[in-house]
């Protein structure tokens, strides 16, 4: 027999999981402010000192050859700047390729 209040609390559970991933990266940011929504300072720290594999791809994906010499905390600060610069400049793209005004086919 299976306790269906056990299997509402696993679907709020799987749920509040998809909640707390950067729309960019899809890394965990449950340790970020609750309304965050993209990996913030706070979260590339926290990947730095416990988790390096996760840290090293996103710092491979969002950190420019220029800044790799630079300190730890500028490089996290650009990587952050980064992440937040790609998920707008997605938005004006479409905003500056399909105006308002725009009629579309579809």
């Amino acid at each position: 027999m299976i306790n269906s209040s056990s299997i509402g609390l696993i679907i709020t559970q799987k749920e509040s999981e998809k909640s707390w991933k950067c729309k960019l990266t899809g890394v965990n940011t449950s340790i970020q402010k609750e309304n965050s929504f993209l990996l913030s300072i706070t979260g590339i720290k926290y990947y730095l000192k416990n988790d390096k594999e996760v840290y090293s791809e996103i710092r491979n994906k969002y950190l420019s050859k220029k800044r790799e010499n630079e300190t730890i905390e500028n490089q996290i600060k650009e990587i952050a700047h980064n992440i937040r610069n790609y998920q707008n400049n997605r938005k004006l793209k479409s905003v500056r390729l399909y105006p308002k005004h725009q009629m579309q086919k579809f």
